[in-house]
């Protein structure tokens, strides 16, 4: 773990040769509950946090919420929101593909997060604000909350932070029909306000 200067920490450290100080956490008597995880903070105190949630659409589209129900949905041509907390949302678009009206699609997903609105659309077509953006792409803001898009063999992955190491959100797209939302544990714990589109 390191640890900045000028940081009191519960730690014991050495000095490299770039003067850098590497610190390690000391252990503490903390017991996290069934579908917690610990974590360490940036003053070497132990927490506990919710395990990372994942959401999912897939196929002609099944749905599997945060807490593991499945639902099915047949709305053709439409927008939805698949996840909306007060940082960021994330909205999926139905299509009838083939001009089959039957089934319907997942064909793009959006994640509106800071300044940017992102697209990421078939065949893993990325657009930052309708620009089109080669990957990898990485936007930093002045409070250390950051956007980075890679690609990840056929899939687009997107990861939202806010500061602090706190990583909020991992949403991969495989540029097809599913798509992942995956929200971290630490987020729930301090930031996460709203998510009751693919959750009870």
């Amino acid at each position: 773990k390191q640890s900045p200067r000028g940081v009191s920490t519960q730690s014991t450290g050495t000095c490299t040769a770039q003067e850098e100080i590497v610190c390690t956490c000391v252990e503490q008597d903390i017991t996290c509950e069934e579908g917690e995880e610990f974590y360490w903070d940036e003053n070497c105190e132990k927490h506990c946090s919710r395990e990372p949630a994942t959401c999912q659409v897939t196929g002609d589209p099944h749905y599997k919420s945060f807490d593991g129900y499945r639902h099915d949905f047949q709305g053709g041509n439409c927008r939805f929101t698949l996840v909306k907390t007060s940082d960021f949302e994330v909205i999926g678009t139905n299509v009838h593909r083939n001009g089959n009206k039957d089934v319907a699609w997942n064909d793009a997903v959006e994640i509106r997060f800071m300044t940017l609105g992102i697209y990421m659309g078939p065949e893993g077509k990325v657009k930052v604000n309708d620009a089109d953006v080669n990957l990898p792409y990485t936007k930093t803001w002045r409070k250390k909350q950051s956007v980075s898009i890679i690609k990840a063999g056929e899939s687009v992955v997107l990861s939202v932070g806010l500061g602090n190491d706190l990583e909020a959100l991992t949403l991969t797209w495989d540029g097809n029909s599913t798509v992942s939302s995956t929200v971290h544990g630490k987020y729930f714990r301090g930031y996460f306000r709203v998510v009751r589109y693919l959750g009870r």
